[in-house]
C-alpha cells in the first residue's frame, strides 16, 4: 500500500501528533509520500526516513486559486 500525507509535519514522537497513524503504517511497510511545507519539519522527516527507500519527502505547500 501507499499513502499520500498532506501536512506531514515532523512525526514527533511527542503526545501531540499520538493521533497520527501514518508513522505506525510505515512501520508496518507502507510506501508514504509526506507532504511538509515547513523547511525545520521537512527537514526533520528527511532524517528520520533517510534509510527509508519507501518514504518521499517532499517540501511544498498547494492551495486553491480563490480569485
Amino acid at each position: 500500500p501507499n499513502l499520500l500525507q498532506v501536512g506531514a509535519n515532523s512525526h514527533s514522537a511527542s503526545k501531540a501528533f499520538a493521533h497520527d497513524p501514518v508513522p505506525w503504517l510505515i512501520k508496518r511497510g507502507w510506501s508514504a509520500t509526506l507532504l511538509e511545507p515547513q523547511p525545520g519539519a521537512a527537514a526533520s522527516l528527511r532524517r528520520q526516513y533517510a534509510r527509508s527507500r519507501a518514504v518521499r519527502v517532499v517540501q511544498a505547500a498547494f492551495c486553491a486559486n480563490l480569485t
